[in-house]
């Protein structure tokens, strides 16, 4: 079963999606509502990662990075064997050191592919 904060962190993060795409475009709510969407999808993706490594070490493994999670998580089915998990991986990697190294319109479309897998996984626990 999923941890409270992960709930509590896709929650946020589907809010903050929902609020940035409704945003009229070139304002600066825009931008302080793509910082608060880069934000929530970062923390959606720690919590979702960890929550993914407890479920692997309760099988008797041990991983110690998040793609290393997410492959055991494949093998073990806890998972789908989704292709853009390492891009979600990669991504946040890119936005939390490199706000400007995707586009806005990639971000939101990887945003909006994770949180549709993230909702998947959550009503799958």
């Amino acid at each position: 079963m999923p941890n409270e904060k992960l709930k509590l962190s896709f929650n946020d993060l589907r809010m903050a999606l929902s609020h940035y795409t409704g945003i009229k475009k070139d304002t600066i709510l825009e931008n302080i509502g793509y910082l608060a969407l880069i934000k929530a999808y970062e923390l959606a993706l720690e919590y979702f990662w960890k929550d993914v490594k407890r479920c692997v070490e309760a099988e008797g493994l041990e991983v110690v990075s998040p793609k290393a999670a997410l492959r055991e998580g494949i093998r073990l089915g806890l998972i789908e064997n989704n292709p853009n998990w390492f891009r979600y991986i990669d991504a946040r990697n890119i936005s939390a050191h490199d706000y400007y190294g995707i586009s806005k319109e990639g971000f939101l479309s990887l945003v909006t592919d994770f949180t549709a897998y993230l909702e998947k996984y959550l009503n799958k626990t």
